[in-house]
């Protein structure tokens, strides 16, 4: 049996990981599929049925009694664990596939976290470069980043991109979810995703646009995380507006309706947004860090995530222009055709099987 931990699959990133590619790995696995899963926690239909089965883990993630937990729950039946993150249960005989998504902790540590939370880090990261038989990485940046920060043997590693699911190529227009244009962004207020560049940016040129900045996420997560992001914010409430909690058809609809979707982040391994907008028919304005040059090609307008003023101009020179605007568009839903969650299913799916 095939064992998945899925206990990541309500947060945001990792979660959407999981939900998009565990229901589609029974057609190409022919093994049964186990899922760890947390008590309480709820899993669509598509993960329930014949397909799976399920172990319930009473210990929270990031903790060491879930390295003694998993290892005991799968010592009888689980010939292999995939596990979707780089928290694996490095105590557990037996082979062990781990996708990494970036090592943001490694490579951001006096940005992100505490240095408890860094050497909790590290220390996974040790033991899986040793323990761990295959590794897939979300990227080639995050495969070289990998590389760089540990001394895993790069034989391990399997390079398989995340994909989107086929609505996000059909989204229709329905109610605008705004009266007035509007840019977007969507993310979190965790440091290195580089909110403030972009308040920052908006603000300079709050008198030259009719437009309205979109931030989607949780407004409490976004004014608890940093001061200075309400600071800015509070300079033009009016005009930068939070969203809260939306739902996934309400998120779709402020992707169609925005004139861009912006997306500032200092280190990504991958980074959804930018492709749900692209394949929503908006046209995109990226950082030219990590792996987004990678990840979007020619299909988005760059900039430098620490030159507030280059951003200004971008963001007007966009929305000004109307040939640079339709070239993003037609070279944007190409370049998201690219990622298909069946592929990626079928990849991953490819490497589980070699393993096992």
């Amino acid at each position: 049996m095939i064992s998945i931990d899925v206990r990541f699959i309500n947060d945001s990133g990792i979660g959407r990981y999981i939900k998009s590619i565990v229901p589609l790995l029974p057609k190409y696995l022919n093994e049964r599929i186990k899922l760890l899963k947390n008590h309480g926690t709820h899993l669509n239909n598509n993960l329930r049925g014949d397909d799976f089965y399920y172990t319930n883990i009473s210990s929270s993630y990031y903790t060491l009694f879930e390295q003694f937990e998993i290892p005991f729950k799968l010592k009888n039946d689980t010939s292999l664990l995939w596990t979707p993150h780089y928290n694996f249960p490095c105590l557990r005989k037996g082979t062990n596939v781990v996708t990494v998504h970036d090592l943001a902790h490694l490579a951001l540590q006096d940005m992100l976290g505490s240095p408890l939370k860094n050497f909790y880090s590290r220390t996974m990261f040790k033991m899986l470069s040793k323990k761990v038989d295959k590794v897939i990485c979300v990227s080639n940046f995050t495969r070289n980043e990998l590389i760089k920060y540990t001394d895993i043997n790069p034989d391990k590693i399997e390079v398989i991109y995340n994909g989107l699911e086929d609505y996000w190529f059909n989204i229709k227009k329905e109610i605008p979810p705004e009266s007035s244009p509007f840019l977007l962004y969507v993310g979190n207020i965790k440091p290195h995703k580089n909110l403030k560049t972009l308040v920052k940016s908006f603000l300079h040129i709050l008198d030259k646009i009719p437009h309205n900045l979109i931030l989607v996420g949780k407004k409490e997560g976004f004014i608890t995380e940093d001061g200075e992001i309400n600071e800015l914010v509070n300079e033009a409430p009016e005009r930068i507006k939070f969203t809260g909690y939306i739902s996934d058809k309400k998120l779709q609809q402020y992707y169609a309706y925005a004139e861009a979707m912006i997306f500032p982040s200092l280190y990504e391994g991958f980074g959804y947004p930018p492709l749900e907008a692209m394949a929503c028919g908006t046209p995109v304005i990226v950082s030219d860090s990590a792996s987004m040059p990678e990840i979007c090609g020619d299909a988005a307008y760059y900039f430098d995530p620490h030159d507030i003023d280059e951003l200004s101009f971008k963001i007007q020179n966009l929305l000004f222009d109307n040939e640079l605007t339709r070239n993003f568009i037609t070279k944007g839903y190409s370049q998201a055709k690219k990622y298909r969650i069946e592929e990626c299913a079928q990849e991953t799916a490819r490497v589980i099987s070699c393993c096992s």
